[in-house]
């Protein structure tokens, strides 16, 4: 198996769970992303997922902070989300403020998966402005046809007087 493979066989693995927790669509793709690429950068396999080795709470500690940091959800949901009891998230910002904020590479894995997060969410933001641009664009449209309407219905309403008037003569 490739590395790729690997990680998306992780990814699937600690996040099959994801789509009984009642998340909009584009948070559980932002948070499956996290996972992807926290697991790709800590070389978590299939088979690392469940265990409690340094690099798989190394990643999954990165990808609560950023969960928490990012969504406005309780410790309980991140708990969900992540497959633990919401003291294990606790833990995991603990050890994050006082053990991994001194390590470069999880740092620099923080500062990646930040960067992930608002892209995401920047891509999201825009693809909604698009939609109210072509909501307004819409309503814009609908004005003036309501206008054509009513300058047609005065037309229609003068035709016919004038076919009655032509017809009474």
């Amino acid at each position: 198996m490739t590395r790729n493979k690997d990680t998306e066989l992780a990814m699937s693995k600690a996040t099959y769970h994801l789509d009984s927790l009642n998340l909009n669509k584009d948070d559980l793709k932002i948070i499956k992303n996290l996972f992807s690429f926290a697991y790709e950068r800590k070389g978590v396999f299939p088979s690392d997922v469940d265990k409690r080795d340094r690099h798989v709470v190394e990643a999954n500690t990165a990808i609560s902070i950023l969960i928490d940091k990012h969504f406005p959800f309780t410790l309980s949901l991140i708990g969900k989300i992540m497959r633990k009891h919401h003291a294990t998230i606790i833990h995991y910002k603990k050890l994050h403020k006082n053990c991994l904020s001194y390590d470069k590479d999880h740092l620099k894995l923080i500062k990646n998966l930040d960067l992930i997060v608002d892209e995401m969410k920047k891509d999201r933001d825009e693809v909604k402005i698009d939609h109210l641009l072509l909501d307004s664009e819409k309503d814009k449209l609908i004005r003036e046809l309501i206008k054509a309407n009513a300058s047609l219905k005065v037309t229609n309403h003068k035709l016919k007087d004038d076919l009655y008037n032509i017809k009474r003569a």
